[in-house]
């Protein structure tokens, strides 16, 4: 018994040190109080609370009329609470009616003493304020979407505490969700929330975009371009929005298919995808038509005499070359064929039955390989004379200056020739095609050879009325143009190395324009009037090679014209297509609309000519840039990378000013830097258009601190206390313990 007494009386004697210590520790700033102080109960307030309290509910043991020592009211010992002061009217020598007012703005435990004067003695008196932290309301509004299933829905959160900012979520795939804005209007969103208020929060949303595979190809003249693509999502349809001049194609489902019907070159198809609520995508399939071998026909020919074939090719003056031959199914090395001037000649010492395969290229186009059959015979032992009924020469409908060349009622022939003007240009086959290089009147020979080496020939002699070349000449090459006169002849007049004459050829009455210029020509442009009409002829280099067809362009500052630039090479002149079908020499062109433009380069000279074509994107602005129109205010922390990214295009030039130009700097079109500061600053972006014009806009850029959880300090007054307190309840226990068994033993 004796036992449990000493134990609970030290353990009230150790409670009673621990509470002194505390007190004496949490008082360590205070002045001493007389013996009538008296501390009073906790008033609770809360953030924001309107407050006028009577001194007299608060301050109980004092007599009031009794005047403080500090007579206007300043507490004696620690502070009110910020925004709450006391108040009383002045009347005399005493104070009258004193009131604690004010509005609490932040929380916390506020110990506050007052000293009194009662008759000849004084007192302390004090009052805490506990000021309990504000509950503020977050008002989430989906905007597009909904929050926890909710069109609104709102949280409540303790003053200075971080809203959950949740996700919002849209109904389908066509929105995604950024993250919250403090404006309706806005879209710069916060990463965190410390809230002090009640605020209101809106969703912001991406607009998603479609998305559709890309394809590219190689088809030929005659063939069918077919692809299917896949797109997201899966209900989204296609469609084209530029078939970049390739009139043929046509959409079913989600297949662009057609038979392609254009001369070589590379041609660019913009294809749509759409779904809706998403934003548009687009892909740009690129289709190759490798360049075109006419047909050759097959041939026939005797040992040991000439075999002579020019591939007919689409660009014109392609560079050929034999890949193979084989001989009745077997591959030799050397036929006796070989290529000359572009075209496959040579003779054959024995009989068989060869394939000849030979490739075409051309700088800038797809090469192709045709085979050619070419059955080889011993000369037939007759030695009748050849004979040839007609040649007959004509226009292919559908090509422009293609001709059929067609020999009737031949016999005892071993062999044929085809020329023009002269020169020979086929032999060996039944029949020719030839595409006259320009205007003219062109006079074809047929020559059919016997055995005893004997010709026949027959000729037709056509008119060919093309402009196409009319007003370009080279030197040392021939012009020639040719106008089909009805009625009287017209007055002429020429200039230069050029002359003109009439013949009639065939029922038709011809006047053709012909000369060959100098070296000294070349850079002039000569008249030519042919009655009431006037042409001029400008003179160019020869060049010995087919021209190179490369060019680049640039965007002017308004976004819609467009500049081109040849940069290729052996060109007399180059012409331009902007996506119209109309060539014309200007390097600059206007458009109209936004959208996708196949811009189209022809390079031309006295060998032949070349295309190549470029896809450009007019006024269409990548979906992660800005335009000064989009700009909201920046939100950042300090020492992370801000990068605000502006829509501008190739002739613009971006700067900055205001107080954000400090940490900020302009690369290109794009503002960047590591602000080091929190603080509200401003940011004035300008873009100087090329025509000097000038856009402005401006933005707050909003720099705080990352919230940062500090770890509070170790109150290391605490635990010394707690480590006596426990070392002195060690002591005792073992006093009582040893005490105990000693009144056991002494019984």
């Amino acid at each position: 018994m004796k036992i449990n007494k000493l134990l609970a009386v030290s353990l009230i004697a150790v409670f009673v040190l621990f509470a002194g210590i505390v007190f004496v520790a949490d008082m360590s700033d205070n002045s001493s109080a007389a013996s009538g102080d008296k501390t009073l109960s906790d008033y609770h307030l809360t953030v924001g609370q309107s407050i006028d309290i009577s001194c007299k509910s608060v301050f109980t043991d004092v007599t009031f009329g009794s005047i403080p020592v500090n007579q206007n009211y300043n507490p004696d010992s620690g502070s009110l609470p910020p925004g709450v002061s006391i108040t009383a009217t002045n009347s005399g020598t005493n104070y009258s009616n004193p009131r604690f007012t004010g509005t609490p703005t932040v929380s916390g435990t506020y110990n506050v003493g007052y000293k009194f004067v009662n008759n000849s003695s004084w007192c302390m008196e004090y009052v805490n304020f506990v000021v309990d932290p504000a509950i503020f309301t977050v008002t989430y509004h989906g905007v597009l979407g909904t929050v926890n299933g909710q069109s609104t829905w709102t949280e409540k959160i303790i003053q200075n505490s971080y809203a959950s900012l949740p996700s919002a979520q849209y109904s389908s795939g066509a929105y995604s969700f950024v993250g919250w804005c403090t404006t309706s209007t806005g879209s710069a969103t916060i990463s965190s929330l410390k809230v002090t208020s009640n605020i209101d929060l809106y969703a912001v949303f991406n607009q998603n975009s479609t998305t559709i595979s890309g394809c590219s190809s190689t088809t030929s003249v005659g063939q069918i371009f077919s692809n299917s693509f896949t797109v997201t999502p899966a209900n989204a349809t296609i469609s084209i929005t530029n078939n970049g001049g390739l009139s043929g194609l046509s959409v079913s489902g989600l297949t662009v298919s057609g038979t392609i019907n254009a001369n070589p070159g590379t041609y660019y198809v913009v294809v749509s995808c759409t779904a809706s609520g998403y934003k548009v995508a687009t892909t740009t399939v690129t289709i190759t038509v490798p360049m075109v071998i006419v047909p050759p026909a097959d041939y026939s020919v005797y040992v040991g005499y000439n075999f002579y074939y020019k591939p007919d090719t689409n660009p014109a003056n392609a560079n050929v070359s034999i890949t193979s031959t084989t001989k009745d199914g077997a591959s030799i090395t050397n036929s006796g064929i070989g290529v000359v001037g572009g075209a496959l000649t040579g003779s054959f010492s024995s009989s068989g039955t060869y394939k000849i395969t030979f490739a075409c290229s051309a700088s800038g186009y797809v090469g192709v390989s045709k085979t050619i059959t070419i059955v080889v015979t011993n000369p037939p032992a007759s030695s009748d004379p050849p004979s040839i009924g007609s040649l007959v020469v004509t226009e292919r409908p559908d090509e422009v200056r293609m001709y059929d060349v067609v020999p009737f009622g031949v016999n005892n022939a071993v062999n044929t020739k085809y020329y023009v003007n002269g020169q020979l240009f086929a032999a060996s086959a039944s029949t020719a095609l030839f595409n006259v290089p320009s205007a003219g009147v062109y006079t074809f020979r047929c020559d059919v050879i016997g055995v005893d080496g004997t010709i026949a020939s027959a000729s037709a002699t056509i008119v060919c009325s093309d402009t196409y070349y009319q007003d370009m000449a080279w030197v040392g090459v021939g012009y020639d143009f040719v106008k089909i006169v009805s009625g009287s002849d017209p007055a002429v007049t020429v200039s230069g190395p050029f002359s003109y004459e009439f013949s009639t050829v065939g029922s038709q009455r011809v006047l053709s324009v012909t000369g060959t210029p100098m070296s000294s020509d070349v850079g002039k442009s000569y008249s030519i009037s042919i009655g009431t009409s006037t042409y001029s002829i400008s003179v160019y280099a020869a060049q010995n090679f087919a021209p190179v067809p490369e060019f680049s362009f640039s965007v002017a500052g308004d976004g819609f014209t467009v500049n081109t630039v040849f940069t290729g090479q052996y060109a007399s002149k180059v012409l331009w297509n902007y996506g119209d079908g109309i060539w014309i020499s200007d390097t600059s062109h206007k458009f109209k609309d936004v959208g996708y433009y196949t811009i189209s380069c022809n390079a031309i000279n006295n060998i032949g000519e070349r295309q190549s074509s470029q896809l450009a994107s007019i006024g269409i602005i990548p979906q992660s840039y800005l335009s000064l129109d989009d700009l909201t205010d920046y939100t950042g922390f300090v020492g992370e990378t801000a990068v605000i990214k502006i829509a501008i295009v190739s002739t613009d030039t971006l700067s900055i000013s205001g107080t954000a130009s400090s940490f900020l700097h302009v690369s290109g079109d794009t503002i960047t830097g590591v602000p080091t500061d929190p603080g509200e600053y401003s940011l004035t972006i300008t873009i100087t258009h090329g025509d000097k014009s000038v856009s402005e806009g401006t933005i707050k850029v909003i720099i705080s601190w990352k919230e940062v959880i500090v770890k509070p300090p170790i109150n290391w007054t605490v635990i010394a206390v707690l480590i006596v307190v426990l070392f002195f309840l060690s002591v005792v226990f073992r006093s009582a313990t040893k005490g105990g068994h000693g009144g056991r033993n002494r019984r």
